[in-house]
C-alpha cells in the first residue's frame, strides 16, 4: 500500500513542477510582453484606418514616429479632421482642427496636457500595444496596468485559429478587459475583449490581429486588426474597425528634424496642466497668456489647480494572486517524509520482533 502512495504523491509533485514550468505567473506574463515591446527602441510607421460602414470622421490616415520615449503623429481624415502631436517627459502637445458639425463654427486649438491623454489615430492603442487604464491615464501598457488596483486578475491558457494564448483578466471600476497573449508572437497582445462599466453583460469591444509580420528578426508587429464594436446595452454588433499598417520600420535611424513640432502662430493654446490659456506669438511659441478685453487673464478652472500627482504614486500595488501549485511543493514533500519515517518505524518494529524470535528460539 504504501509504495503506491509514494508513487501517488511523487506524480502529484512531478505534475506539480511541469505545470509550474509551463505556466508563467502573470507578472512573468507582462515582463515577456513589455521586454518584446520594450526592444523596438526607433519606430516609423503609416497607418490607415476604416470602419464599416464609415464614421463622422471617414477613412483615417496616420505618420508616425517614435524614438525612445519621444513621438510625434500627423493625422487626417477624409472629413477634414487633422491632428499633430507631440509626447516628451510626461507631457503632450496638440494642435486639432474639427470641421463644422451640424451648423457649428470649425475649431482649431492648441492643447497641452498630461502625456496619456487620448491621441487621435493613437497606433499604441489601435494595434494593441497598450490596455485601458483604471485611472487618469486611458491607455497604459499591460505591466503598468497589473500594476493598478485590480477587483481580480487571473491567468489561463487557450487556442484559438492555430495560436497558443495566454490570456489575463482584469476587472477595475471602470470597466473590464482580456488580453490574449499570443505565445508564436513574443508574447504580444493577438485578441482583447472589452467591456465598459455602463453595462458589463455585453463587451463593448473585441479586436484581434489578423496579422503578424516580422518585421525584423525576432520582433514581431501586428499590421492588421480588426474590431468589432457592440452595443453595451444589448451586445448587438454596431460597426467594424479594420487598422491596417501601410510602411513600418523598426529600429532604423530617425532624424531628429521629424520629430520636430511647433504649434501654428497666433493661436489659443489650453494648457490643462497648470490651467492657463496661451496665445502663441509668431514663432509658435506659448510665451504670452491670454486676457480677455478687460485685461483679466484666461484661466481653464476656477481657483487653483492641485499638484498633479506622477503616474503610478496613485495606484496601490496589490500583490498579485499565487498559484495553488505553490502548496503542493511543501505539501507533497511533508507526505514523503512522514512516509518514510512510518515505513522506517515500522521496519525497525519488524526488525526487533525478528531478533526477538530468534533469541528465543536458540534458548529453546
Amino acid at each position: 500500500m504504501f509504495p503506491q502512495f509514494l508513487s501517488l504523491i511523487l506524480i502529484l509533485l512531478v505534475g506539480s513542477r511541469l505545470a509550474a514550468k509551463s505556466d508563467p505567473t502573470i507578472n512573468e506574463l507582462c515582463k515577456r510582453n513589455q521586454a518584446t515591446i520594450g526592444s523596438v527602441a526607433t519606430l516609423y510607421l503609416k497607418m490607415r484606418v476604416q470602419y464599416d460602414p464609415p464614421n463622422f470622421m471617414g477613412e483615417e490616415r496616420t505618420t508616425y514616429w517614435r524614438v525612445g520615449d519621444e513621438f510625434r503623429l500627423v493625422f487626417q481624415s477624409t472629413r477634414g479632421w487633422h491632428g499633430h502631436f507631440h509626447g516628451l517627459s510626461g507631457t503632450l502637445k496638440a494642435h486639432v482642427e474639427v470641421p463644422s458639425q451640424n451648423g457649428s463654427n470649425p475649431s482649431n486649438n492648441g492643447i497641452i496636457g498630461p502625456l496619456g491623454s487620448s491621441v487621435l489615430g493613437d497606433p499604441e492603442s489601435l494595434c494593441l500595444l497598450t490596455v485601458p487604464g483604471k485611472g487618469e491615464w486611458p491607455w497604459v501598457s499591460l505591466a503598468a496596468s497589473m500594476e493598478e488596483s485590480h477587483r481580480f486578475k487571473k491567468q489561463r491558457n487557450f487556442s484559438e485559429k492555430g495560436r497558443e494564448y495566454s490570456i489575463i483578466s482584469a476587472d477595475h471600476k471602470k470597466g473590464k478587459y482580456e488580453a490574449w497573449l499570443s505565445k508564436q508572437h513574443n508574447y504580444l497582445i493577438g485578441k482583447m475583449i472589452n467591456w465598459t462599466i455602463e453595462d458589463r453583460n455585453f463587451p463593448s469591444m473585441e479586436s484581434e490581429v489578423l496579422e503578424f509580420r516580422e518585421i525584423v528578426p525576432g520582433i514581431y508587429f501586428p499590421t492588421i486588426i480588426s474590431s468589432k464594436i457592440f452595443s453595451p446595452t444589448d451586445g448587438k454588433q454596431r460597426d467594424v474597425r479594420t487598422v491596417t499598417i501601410e510602411e513600418i520600420s523598426i529600429n532604423q535611424p530617425i532624424p531628429k528634424s521629424q520629430l520636430n513640432f511647433r504649434f501654428p502662430a497666433h493661436l489659443m493654446v489650453l494648457d490643462q496642466i497648470h490651467n492657463k490659456v496661451w496665445m502663441t506669438d509668431e514663432n509658435g511659441e506659448t510665451k504670452e497668456e491670454a486676457r480677455n478685453n478687460n485685461g483679466e487673464v484666461f484661466t481653464l478652472y476656477k481657483g487653483e489647480m492641485q499638484p498633479r500627482l506622477e503616474e503610478g504614486k496613485s495606484r496601490p500595488t496589490l500583490e498579485e494572486p499565487q498559484s495553488a501549485f505553490r502548496w503542493i511543493l511543501p505539501i507533497s514533500f511533508s507526505f514523503i517524509v512522514a512516509g518514510l519515517c512510518l515505513f522506517v518505524i515500522k521496519k525497525i518494529r519488524t526488525i526487533k520482533k525478528e531478533v526477538k524470535f530468534l533469541n528465543f528460539d536458540r534458548k529453546q
